[in-house]
């Protein structure tokens, strides 16, 4: 089924932003502290 093979795709593609996106926000915020 090619429908649930995209649709496992893009939930696969949005887990991995998401993972970024909360990397990236751990990151600023130790930054953020370190230059307090």
């Amino acid at each position: 089924d090619n429908g649930a093979y995209l649709e496992h795709r893009v939930a696969g593609l949005h887990t991995v932003i998401i993972q970024g996106l909360n990397s990236g926000a751990h990151d600023l915020s130790q930054e953020t502290w370190g230059y307090e």
